[in-house]
């Protein structure tokens, strides 16, 4: 009797949903929302990848993806949590019920849910050979180590994505995906092998995620695009529709003809450079005119040798104007960084200071690790040289995160004290000379901060005042690893 009474009442409940699905304002907004039961029960949903899932299944474009999101959101079928969406397990259970039983044959539906597979299974090369339909195929996160040669039957695939998987290398057979406009290499750390010819055959490509791409070792011969930065740059500037770009550069040299394109500064928004052993100098105002870069990655190779990179910041240069190249002219502080949200600065480089951050003003992430040189993060002294300008403003303004790790000869963050209105956390290790935090009472909303750091620097930690170090001692967390 009960199980019948449970039975009516999902009956009931799946009847009011189906009304709401009903009323939606059309099939495309229908088959939109029956998408989002493509996605695993309580995942929440980035509306970024969601609006780039119905790109390539011709939804409809990026405003009118959005526009969906939220007739969806007022509708009370999605969830909105900030960046993501969320669809409830009950609706998802309903959207599955729709899509598989009631409308199988117009949505082609096939979702196997809690199967709590372990390993992925074993793709064969004709696994593809009847699915040139297909638009989007994401392999995000899983195991796989090598894609199939059947790949290259996937005439309509628009986007592929194989970020953070386990694949050592791309089939020459990719070439072939001509519809392609979303390629997401992301985090391959694996990857050692793109043949020569891949990516330059990729002729609708329009976004290219590459950044932290084959950190492990790279697979040796002429023609592989990981070993050569400038083979991969030609290949990059036969893209015409190209307009989105993260990427990694193993040399300073390579960073240097990047910049010099006329296209690729532009749509780059992530940059991860992975430098060689042997001298180098690298100026940093290179990257001043990349105005939608939004996140640096800069690390030396220490497991092949001791780099010895010099970081220069003395000269400013831009793009000419006329054509090209790299001419002499100013940067002003309002024209350069804005973009910039996320910095990290690994191992090995050699910089005593980080004052050209302050041309940083949307930065949110900052991590500085395992330098020996670096003595201060932003020097008083070095502040006319970058044109500050404005002698009341306020670094650091927007900064959510700052982490310092392993920075022996670090003695100043700043010499003054700053307001820190976004600051969520401190993490300090391995800093012994780092005595002071730039902190008073009314900084970082008042203590509304974690600090996590050693507990013996903790206990040496000199304060502004009594009322900072009432204020900010609750605010201590004690490192959980490393040491």
């Amino acid at each position: 009797m009960e199980d019948e009474v449970f039975q009516d009442m999902k009956v009931e409940v799946f009847v009011r949903l189906k009304f709401s699905y009903d009323s939606l304002s059309s099939d495309k907004v229908k088959s939109c929302f029956l998408y989002c039961s493509l996605f695993p029960e309580d995942f929440e949903i980035p509306k970024r990848g969601l609006v780039d899932y119905w790109i390539c299944e011709n939804f409809g474009d990026r405003n009118e993806s959005y526009s969906i999101i939220g007739s969806l959101v007022g509708a009370c079928l999605l969830e909105e949590l900030g960046e993501y969406v969320k669809m409830h397990n009950v609706i998802r259970y309903m959207a599955l019920w729709i899509a598989c039983k009631c409308e199988k044959e117009k949505h082609g539906f096939f979702v196997e849910a809690g199967a709590q597979l372990t390993q992925v299974p074993e793709i064969s090369d004709g696994f593809f050979q009847f699915m040139d339909a297909l638009n989007v195929l994401d392999l995000f996160g899983t195991g796989i180590r090598e894609l199939p040669m059947g790949i290259s039957k996937l005439n309509s695939l628009q986007y592929l994505n194989l970020s953070g998987t386990l694949t050592r290398q791309l089939p020459i057979e990719l070439k072939m995906l001509v519809n392609l406009k979303y390629l997401k290499l992301e985090n391959t750390i694996n990857l050692n092998m793109i043949p020569r010819g891949v990516i330059s055959s990729l002729s609708s490509l329009q976004v290219l995620e590459m950044y932290n791409v084959g950190i492990f070792e790279v697979q040796k011969g002429e023609d592989n695009l990981l070993r050569k930065d400038n083979m991969l740059i030609e290949e990059l500037q036969c893209l015409e529709h190209l307009n989105v770009l993260s990427i990694t550069i193993t040399s300073v040299s390579g960073l240097q003809s990047y910049v010099n394109t006329h296209t690729l500064p532009d749509c780059t928004r992530a940059l991860s450079l992975r430098l060689f052993p042997g001298p180098q100098s690298l100026n940093i105002w290179w990257l001043a005119n990349m105005k939608n870069l939004g996140f640096i990655y800069t690390v030396g190779r220490s497991d092949l040798g001791e780099p010895d990179v010099d970081v220069v910041m003395e000269e400013i240069e831009t793009h000419d104007d006329a054509g090209g190249g790299l001419g002499n002219s100013m940067i002003s502080r309002e024209t350069c960084f804005n973009s910039l949200h996320t910095l990290m600065l690994g191992r090995k480089l050699r910089l005593t200071d980080l004052t050209s951050i302050i041309l940083a003003p949307n930065l949110k992430y900052l991590f500085v690790g395992e330098n020996k040189h670096i003595e201060e993060i932003i020097s008083v002294e070095k502040l006319d040289d970058v044109q500050v300008g404005d002698e009341n403003f306020n670094p650091f303004f927007k900064l959510e995160y700052l982490i310092l790790d392993e920075l022996p000869e670090l003695k100043s963050i700043y010499p003054k004290v700053l307001s820190f209105p976004s600051l969520k956390r401190i993490e300090v290790y391995k800093c012994p000379q780092l005595k002071k935090l730039p902190l008073n009472s009314s900084s970082a909303n008042g203590g509304k901060v974690k600090i996590e750091a050693e507990e013996r620097w903790w206990k040496d930690v000199e304060w502004e005042d009594d009322s900072t170090k009432t204020t900010f001692l609750p605010c201590f967390v004690p490192s959980r690893h490393r040491y």
